[in-house]
């Protein structure tokens, strides 16, 4: 007979706050068992009341007026792998039921995932579930009936995987899922629980069967520090990359927003609830916003959204649990995933640079800013003169004019007229490109700012796909977009770019083009100063 195990890894430091925990959450310690290396220790639901049935109240005009309001009676347990040798860091846990729910805070998020790309069969994935950071998906889930390792794409970062192992004898022929978590079935009883952490310790020091791109934790105090302040006023601002997650995985499982029959704000003060607002059945960025500036919230972890789903089941998860937000610090971006900051992995990297350099990079002529300082000169002459055809004078206006005298067509400054999707405004105005030649439609930026840069190719990418649906009205046939940037350092390369957040806007603006069945170039100059 076979055993399911849910099996979690935590810092041995962790453990007095995570019985804390499990005492409150109604886990009551059964018994123990001493190993030789481990000592085994159960926790049961022993007096679990249940939840209330969501739905009971909607209904209850069809039901017998005798029959009680029923509960969902679910219980869960834990066991707990504590080592014997102190100088061992780390705990094993195997959860039972809802239990995973309280090990959110403590868990090493990098177990399964680390695990499973050791003993893996590369070609043997059969689902996988990512996030992506590039293109018009967030994230989804797919399943496969064969698998190369060639499927991953840029901007993709896996945290979810069903898989086979190569070592059957050892870890069974049945499918592993591999998240936060291993779950596995196992001839091995509860009672020899050690002999199964000893078999996953091993694995350490195997080779990677198969590399996946994926996130990377962030461990500096200081870095987490500045991204929270950050985070807290960019919701305040409305300003940041902010967007609820629509999907929570914790262990094998996976959570659908959809499921959520209600949300509550929390303000947390000494990690006691001083304030509880009930904000419906929609959790939004807005709501967020307005209970963080109405409340004087200043910090990440003084606020916590509670869920209940159509079981009655309650999830209580941190502001960074709820929410994916981007942000970007020095040179690298950062994201929110189950409460912390990560980065991204070589692998992640090196898939979107395999990407990236499918684009053609041209190398074009410099932009000498003593032409363009004579240039400005000579304008401003001659618009106090009353002799110029307008006032322009900004550099990306002088190399465009350059540009128009070699043969280019000048689009600088002519808009389009999009009409407004609101029942009130304006309509506004959208700039196609900066210069046109024989179907290549090119948008110019000269600076050095990489977020100028990245706004330039966003504001391109959205001109693309309004030229696509065919909501921008021109006659020019159009079968290439391109990106000149004008840098002051000397761009050989697109990865000399060093940005990763510039890097993404690229792949973005390149997949969208493809979309649309449109080539796509990058045109580099240098601004020589």
């Amino acid at each position: 007979m076979k055993n399911q195990y849910n099996i979690y890894r935590m810092e041995s430091g962790k453990l007095r706050r995570l019985l804390k925990k499990i005492k409150m959450a109604g886990l009551k310690k059964q018994g123990g068992i001493k190993k030789l290396n481990y000592n085994l220790y159960f926790y049961f639901s022993e007096k679990y009341e249940g939840s209330n049935v969501t739905w009971w109240e909607s209904y209850k005009p069809f039901i017998k007026k005798t029959i009680p309001h029923p509960k969902n009676i679910f219980h869960y347990g834990l066991l707990i792998a504590i080592p014997n040798d102190k100088r061992n860091q780390y705990i094993f846990l195997a959860s039972l039921g809802k239990s995973h729910f309280y090990l959110n805070k403590f868990i090493d998020r990098d177990f399964g995932i680390s695990f499973g790309i050791r003993v893996a069969n590369g070609d043997s994935i059969l689902l996988k579930k990512s996030h992506y950071f590039t293109g018009i998906k967030k994230g989804d889930i797919a399943s496969y009936q064969s698998f190369n390792q060639n499927n991953f794409i840029a901007g993709e970062s896996v945290d979810h995987l069903k898989l086979k192992p190569i070592d059957t004898e050892t870890w069974g022929e049945g499918s592993i899922i591999l998240s936060d978590s291993i779950q596995i079935s196992l001839t091995q009883t509860p009672e020899n629980f050690d002999e199964v952490i000893e078999k996953i310790d091993a694995t350490s020091s195997l080779n990677i069967t198969i590399d996946v791109p994926k996130l990377e934790k962030e461990s500096d105090t200081l870095i987490i520090n500045e991204l929270d302040e950050n985070l807290i006023n960019s919701i305040k601002n409305k300003s940041g990359l902010a967007s609820i997650t629509e999907f929570n995985v914790y262990g094998s499982r996976i959570y659908l927003s959809s499921d959520i029959f209600k949300y509550e704000l929390i303000k947390t003060v000494n990690r006691k609830y001083e304030k509880i607002e009930d904000i419906g059945n929609e959790l939004t960025v807005n709501k967020i916003s307005e209970f963080i500036l109405k409340e004087g919230i200043k910090k990440p972890d003084e606020i916590k959204i509670r869920s209940t789903n159509s079981y009655g089941e309650k999830l209580t998860q941190n502001l960074k649990d709820a929410l994916d937000f981007r942000i970007s610090h020095g040179e690298d971006q950062y994201i929110t995933k189950n409460g912390h900051w990560y980065y991204f992995n070589d692998k992640f990297i090196d898939f979107l640079k395999k990407s990236l350099q499918n684009i053609p990079l041209i190398k074009k002529d410099d932009l000498l800013e003593i032409d363009y300082i004579q240039w400005k000169q000579a304008k401003e002459i001659d618009i106090r003169n009353g002799l110029a055809n307008n006032k322009i004078t900004y550099r990306e206006y002088y190399f465009n004019e350059k540009m128009a005298l070699t043969g280019y067509q000048l689009f600088d400054r002519i808009t389009h007229n999009i009409t407004t999707l609101a029942n009130v405004g304006n309509n506004y105005r959208v700039e196609m490109a900066d210069l046109y030649h024989n179907g290549e439609i090119i948008s110019l930026k000269i600076s050095d700012d990489k977020i100028h840069l990245i706004y330039n190719i966003i504001q391109s990418a959205t001109a693309l796909e309004l030229y696509c649906k065919e909501t921008i009205k021109t006659t020019y046939n159009i079968n290439t977009a391109s990106i000149w940037m004008v840098c002051k350092e000397n761009i050989n390369s697109i990865f000399d770019l060093n940005s990763i957040q510039l890097l993404l806007a690229i792949e973005n603006w390149r997949e969208k083009a493809a979309s649309y069945g449109l080539a796509t170039n990058i045109y580099i100059s240098q601004h020589i100063k």
